[in-house]
Parts: structure tokens; sequence; C-alpha cells
């Protein structure tokens, strides 16, 4: 939805990060949280390349939303339902948490920074489109879901 490849790195006076250092972010995020913690990648999580880079193509961060979303599939297909009762293994903070609920925290987190670069993407563009909503059907799709 970004029409080139630069608008993903713009940043508006009074904002701190483009669409585009948010998307790394989210990656980053989700392939640390999941990928490395609950499934074992040899994932190593750079957060100062999350926020200093400053471009990079559309088809670059689709590929590693992509990427990061079949690391999730993968990981979360692999789990049976009992394990997320148990303690999240790296709780942040010294918090005691399920996976079930760190889980929860990980999406109520995303959804936040998909919502910044979507607001961001409508001020840069000047366009007040969506990407549309995650339906109910398509989210109860997901069981059986190992890829994306």
């Amino acid at each position: 939805m970004f029409p080139d490849n630069e608008i993903p790195w713009q940043v508006p006076e009074d904002v701190s990060n483009s669409a585009g250092n948010l998307a790394l972010y989210i990656c980053s995020n989700q392939q640390h949280f999941v990928g490395h913690v609950l499934g074992g990648t040899d994932f190593k999580r750079d957060r100062e390349a999350e926020f200093n880079t400053r471009g990079g193509s559309r088809g670059e961060i689709t590929a590693k939303l992509r990427e990061t979303a079949n690391v999730v599939a993968q990981v979360l297909s692999k789990r049976d339902e009992a394990v997320l009762a148990l303690p999240y293994p790296q709780p942040p903070a010294d918090l005691s948490l399920s996976i079930q609920r760190f889980l929860l925290h990980l999406s109520a987190h995303l959804t936040s920074h998909l919502g910044q670069a979507g607001s961001l993407r409508r001020i840069l563009t000047h366009q007040n489109i969506t990407a549309g909503e995650v339906s109910l059907h398509t989210i109860a799709d997901l069981n059986n879901l190992t890829s994306i």
C-alpha cells in the first residue's frame, strides 16, 4: 500500500519512527520472542539496526514480514495447546506469565505498531484507504497453518 520505496522510511515531524523501522521492529520482536525463545531458532536481535536503518525496498520489507510470519506459524503449529499454560521461558521484567498470556501481549503489541504504520502511511500518502481487517473466518482457518 506504500506507493514507492521511499515513503516507508519517511518520518513526519513529531514522530519517532518510520513505518519501515516499525516493520523491522515488529519482525525482530516476533522472531526473538516466538522464533528464538519458544522455537529455538538462532535469531540474534539487533535493536540498533531496527531503529537506525534508513532505507530498503518495499519488497525487502515484505520479505522480512513474510519470513517472520512463517517462523511464527511454524513454531506455534508445533505446540500442543497444553503448552500454552506453561510459564513463558524468558518473562520480561521478572513477571510470571504463561506462554498464552505472553502471546496475547505480543499480539496486542504487534497490533499497536501495525496501526501506527497504517496511520503513517495515510499521513504520508494523503490516502485514507485501509488494508482491511482480519476476519474471524480467517482466524478460524489458521488452525492448520504452518506457513503464510
